[in-house]
């Protein structure tokens, strides 16, 4: 029910939501491995599917590993 760019950004983030809540890897890193063809648009797409930044997000992963 969605366009196969959204799709696959879809498919990304959530690779990219594994990497950065199990990993120690730079979010560049992360952008990388999910496929993302720069940082920039990683940050971009994460932003928006999201609604907080990459490292917010491993923040608050870190934080609910802790508790």
């Amino acid at each position: 029910g969605c366009s196969p760019i959204r799709y696959l950004c879809q498919t990304r983030i959530k690779a990219s939501k594994e990497l950065l809540a199990n990993t120690d890897y730079s979010i560049t890193e992360v952008a990388q491995y999910a496929g993302f063809s720069s940082q920039s648009y990683f940050a971009q797409c994460f932003l928006k599917s999201c609604g907080l930044t990459a490292s917010a997000y491993r923040k608050g992963c870190k934080k609910q590993a802790a508790l």
